[in-house]
């Protein structure tokens, strides 16, 4: 079921199922807030016997008494609110490592359209801010409705032993206070769930002026990120006082039904008095106490719907990422090694909420060892193809065959270890020279002497061998403390070690110099041989000595060839080679 269908009592059950694991902790956080909330109900209990029987009575006896219970209450207090609250805050903070790593795992799995679909901003802060709001509102919440309804209990027990007739008089503001809460729950919830989302959107505009400051520095876009930050932090702003507006507002209105109440109460109290009724001063103090003590628990009551919405609506916001549909993973084992012989049948392809197809009719093979490189104008389907045969989208109409088995029923795993892939866009992680090269499960599989023979295959060992601690050499986020063609390289390095049997270069030397492409494509000539490769190239020099080239343009495949062939053609691929070239 999709959590933004849920209501709040599915949220509570979808939550609950988190707790259990737990139980035992549980169990005793109530205990114990059990234990606490009685012993505020004994401090009313025995303020009756301290006025009535020392300062009425005068009995000694009462005079050592009376102080040890109130100590031994205080101890209990202490002991039992430690135990209670540390309990709860242990299995809060297990829930929320099992919700994140619930998510994070979720995460790994989603398909590329969600990435496509979702800012990384905001999948960001689901993570980290909503399942710290989860933890806030589980412990304040939980901690609260426990320890405060148990206390309210036994303290409204103590008012009716005292005087039963009062006690249903106070009751006459439960009914008002019962109405404010339920109106301003839906409000709460949906402050909320505004407020959560704006602070996907701070996120998301602080990732991207992060990530994106040296554009920012060359094209002055100081001003305009500053903008976009101001505008989402008033939202911000605006959201947070309207939550606190309403959450005073209710608590306010309850405090002041309450002390009607209290004022009544104590008026009928005077005038039974006054008119020689049975109640003693102390039962009368007892039972004022104990309606005087009631206050805090019902005002924390009140002020808990507040916490409790933040919560449902973080958990809603959770259960959304959650509950998306991963990629269907499960699929046929290989019982040998496969070749590399690529297959498109009949390709039609468009991505989703777009109107045009990216693909149409596509249809055309690969030799195991042969190369291909995929031509065209910019939007003409060469990436799509590219992404299609790992799967990171699924096909709508047609197969991909390898080795004459269709890629959708092999497992999703076993088929994308049999690919290697090499972009213009790197991507390497804040670690080291060898975990980046060894990345994933091969960092387990793999010597240091392997790296090192896929680092000099890749042509990348030259600049390895002079950084301070060779391979162990930390490079930063995203590679940042090297050059774009040393990137390059341990990408090529990372896909030789694989030894993957069919490989993909999407653009893979495009934005590189003259001289680090010449490195990078030294090393990649390397890395192809004896492999299937499928080329994407806007350098079509790159390309020309390439088994095949095949021409795209708007999605349907127009030429094929050698590059001596298509040149003869005077056709499309000749038009982009001359373009190119007399530019």
């Amino acid at each position: 079921m999709n959590s933004k269908s849920q209501n709040s009592r599915q949220l509570y059950a979808r939550l609950l199922r988190h707790v259990i694991p737990y139980w035992k902790i549980m169990v005793i956080s109530v205990i114990s807030l059990l234990i606490l909330s009685s012993a505020e109900a004994a401090f009313a209990a025995v303020l009756e016997k301290m006025i009535d029987k020392i300062f009425v009575a005068k009995e000694q006896l009462y005079m050592y008494a009376i102080p040890a219970a109130l100590v031994i209450i205080s101890i209990v207090r202490g002991l039992m609110n430690f135990c209670g609250v540390i309990s709860i805050n242990w299995v809060a903070n297990k829930i929320v490592m099992d919700l994140r790593q619930m998510m994070f795992e979720r995460l790994l799995h989603l398909p590329v359209q969600f990435y496509n679909d979702n800012s990384s901003g905001n999948v960001i802060s689901k993570i980290i801010f909503d399942v710290s709001q989860v933890t806030a509102a589980a412990t304040e919440t939980f901690v609260t409705i426990i320890r405060d309804t148990f206390t309210i209990t036994f303290l409204i027990a103590l008012m009716l032993y005292y005087n039963w007739q009062l006690t249903l008089i106070s009751f006459i503001s439960f009914p008002v206070i019962a109405f404010a809460v339920k109106a301003v729950s839906k409000r709460m919830r949906s402050l909320n769930t505004d407020l959560q989302d704006s602070m996907g959107d701070m996120t998301h505009v602080l990732e991207e002026s992060v990530l994106g400051h040296k554009v920012v520095k060359v094209f002055g876009g100081h001003d305009y990120e500053k903008k976009r930050f101001d505008d989402v932090s008033n939202w911000i702003r605006r959201y947070a006082n309207k939550v606190k507006i309403t959450s005073t507002a209710s608590v306010s209105f309850v405090q002041f039904i309450t002390a009607l109440a209290l004022a009544l109460i104590v008026f009928i109290a005077a005038k039974d008095a006054i008119s020689g009724g049975d109640f003693t001063a102390g039962q009368f103090s007892a039972f004022f106490t104990a309606m005087g003590l009631l206050f805090s628990p019902i005002k924390r009551l009140t002020k808990i719907n507040e916490n409790l919405q933040r919560g449902l609506a973080a958990s809603q916001s959770i259960f959304n990422l959650i509950d998306v549909t991963p990629e269907y993973e499960l699929g046929k084992q290989l019982e040998q090694p496969l070749r590399g012989d690529v297959e498109f049948r009949n390709i039609n392809f468009s991505y989703k909420n777009s109107e045009e197809s990216a693909l149409n009719d596509v249809s055309f093979s690969v030799k195991a060892g042969e190369t291909v490189a995929l031509v065209g104008q910019s939007g003409s389907g060469k990436t799509t193809i590219a992404g299609l045969l790992p799967r990171f989208y699924e096909l709508e109409h047609g197969s991909i065959q390898i080795d004459g088995m269709d890629i959708s029923e092999l497992d999703l795993k076993v088929l994308r270890n049999n690919i290697a892939l090499v972009s213009q866009d790197v991507v390497l992680f804040n670690d080291t020279v060898a975990a980046n090269i060894a990345y994933g499960p091969l960092q387990n599989k793999k010597e240091r002497d392997a790296i090192i023979s896929a680092a000099t295959a890749a042509n990348a060992m030259e600049f390895i061998e002079k950084m301070p601690d060779g391979i162990d050499t930390l490079i930063g986020e995203n590679g940042a403390k090297i050059s774009g063609g040393q990137r390059q390289r341990l990408a090529i390095a990372r896909a030789i070690l694989k030894d993957a049997p069919i490989l993909i270069l999407d653009e893979a030397t495009s934005a590189l110099d003259t001289e680090s492409e010449f490195k990078v494509q030294a090393a990649l000539e390397n890395l192809q041989k004896s492999r299937t490769t499928l080329v994407i190239a806007h350098r079509l020099s790159t390309i020309e000595n390439s088994d095949r080239i095949i021409v795209l343009d708007k999605g349907k495949i127009v030429e094929q060839g050698t590059h001596q062939e298509l040149i003869r053609k005077q056709s499309y691929y000749f038009k982009l080679h001359n373009a190119q070239f007399d530019s």
